[in-house]
């Protein structure tokens, strides 16, 4: 009875792998404390959305061509440094409406080795999590996209590790439920 019950608690262990605690979308996670605002049609990050960034994080524009993902451009790049932590949120924006799972997809094609991607509906618009290969770790990777004012923004949570995104998650969900 006891080797079962150590083959069942191993097995168990197992399946919980990176995801431990939380599961694939980290619902158990909380909001970090709010910082700034970035985003409208001022600061260091003119956005077509308003969005509060983590108490500590540091926001900032970047210049045109830098980046993309899909038809979204990157705008602006929020830094975790100043908190503490390895990582950025980065968000893109379209020039006109896209369908946000799609804006999504294009994230998952330019991520390498990327598994076990998962899509929910997430109001006002899509969310995706998934795992990919950073120096032979699994980790998590969360984005999120929606149609806003006539343009669909794409915000990524980008961390070092496994650890760094158990960190920030907190900061990437008081993001998305704050942009306006």
């Amino acid at each position: 009875m006891r080797a079962v019950a150590l083959v069942l608690g191993l097995v168990l262990l197992a399946a919980c792998g990176p995801d431990e605690g939380n599961g694939p979308w980290s619902d158990g996670a909380e909001q970090a404390p709010a910082g700034a605002t970035i985003g409208g049609t001022s600061g260091p990050c003119p956005l077509p959305v308003t969005m509060t960034i983590a108490k500590g994080w540091k926001a900032a524009g970047v210049p045109a061509g830098t980046g993309s993902m899909g038809d979204a451009a990157l705008a602006c790049e929020v830094d975790a440094k100043p908190a503490g932590h390895l990582g950025f949120l980065r968000i893109y924006v379209t020039g006109s409406p896209v369908e946000p799972k799609n804006l999504l997809k294009a994230v998952v094609a330019k991520s390498k080795q990327v598994n076990g991607e998962q899509y929910r509906e997430s109001k006002p618009g899509v969310e995706l999590t998934y795992l990919s290969d950073v120096g032979g770790d699994q980790v998590r990777s969360r984005a999120y996209a929606a149609t806003v004012n006539g343009r669909t923004v794409l915000v990524v949570l980008d961390a070092f590790d496994s650890e760094e995104y158990d960190a920030m998650i907190g900061a990437y969900l008081l993001a998305q439920h704050t942009i306006r």
